[in-house]
């Protein structure tokens, strides 16, 4: 028994386990990126060194199905990714070509997750959003779709 509570406790020490009532964090920002083509590919994100330099506490994928739109380089807005795409898709942190976090985009969609956010606690330092990638990693064609993920940190 002495293992598992010390696990736990490390877990909630580290804030790895909370309730999903907690107050995530106290910023956001958007990240919006156009799917150049289709089938599976991967495609990496634009850096961004104020999200270098603070602690990613949780990841959203933003879906066609909430009232926001994605922003295209050239200003305008378009459409997200349909939530039926969530399941071919995964975001990954990374840092010097080594990666940090895997995560699917099902389990960063909070409309399907009962509200539910998905905690990363990256600490400032252990990912560069120019090295993060999105992997499609099944079929589909969702060339020109915009997938918009909005990161909250400290």
């Amino acid at each position: 028994m002495g293992i598992v509570s010390e696990i736990e406790s490390y877990f909630v020490n580290t804030g790895k386990i909370r309730c999903y009532t907690d107050k995530v964090a106290n910023n956001s920002d958007v990240v919006s990126i156009q799917i150049p083509v289709n089938g599976t590919q991967r495609i990496y994100l634009p850096q961004n060194s104020l999200l270098d330099n603070r602690k990613i506490r949780a990841l959203q994928v933003i879906a066609d199905d909430e009232q926001f739109y994605g922003f295209l380089p050239t200003g305008t807005t378009i459409e997200n990714l349909p939530v039926a795409a969530l399941p071919v898709f995964t975001f990954t942190f990374s840092k010097n070509n080594e990666e940090q976090v895997s995560t699917p985009f099902a389990c960063c969609h909070r409309p399907s997750n009962a509200g539910k956010f998905n905690f990363i606690d990256s600490e400032a330092g252990n990912h560069r959003i120019g090295d993060c990638f999105i992997d499609q990693v099944g079929p589909g064609s969702y060339q020109g779709i915009v997938i918009t993920l909005k990161f909250w940190y400290e």
